[in-house]
């Protein structure tokens, strides 16, 4: 079984769903409804809609199989980048973000985002939490 159509596939679907999350903040942004329970809702039947539709037009190919029909050095890549991963899920679950950008820059921007239910300006002396949209 050929691995590249299924690295396409997911390169695609993270492009797709970049897009999504992005293209959701900004529309629930701009009619005053982006909070936590209307995410949660439009989240869940996107994710409701892409299992039907991914069920329905895709046939998944089975983890054993990629693995069997992979060579060593694909193994070896997937065994490295999983590991990279993993250490990489630690740190962020374990280590709250401190540094002086998250501080200053990320971490406020999100709060007044939060506090105001959306992404639209707000007054600040720090124009660095005003240059960049969602995703950007």
């Amino acid at each position: 079984m050929p691995v590249a159509p299924t690295r396409l596939l997911l390169i695609r679907a993270g492009v797709v769903f970049g897009t999504a999350a992005v293209l959701l903040v900004e529309l629930l942004s701009a009619v005053g409804m982006l909070n936590r329970p209307t995410v949660i809702v439009l989240w869940a039947l996107a994710a409701v809609a892409v299992g039907y539709l991914g069920r329905r037009r895709f046939t998944r190919p089975r983890i054993r199989e990629l693995w069997a029909g992979a060579d060593r050095l694909e193994r070896a890549v997937a065994v490295v980048l999983g590991g990279l991963f993993l250490a990489d899920l630690a740190v962020a679950l374990l280590a709250p973000p401190n540094n002086f950008d998250s501080q200053t820059y990320h971490l406020p921007k999100v709060e007044h985002w939060v506090a105001q239910g959306g992404v639209g300006f707000y007054p600040t002396v720090i124009d660095r939490q005003l240059a960049m949209a969602p995703g950007a």
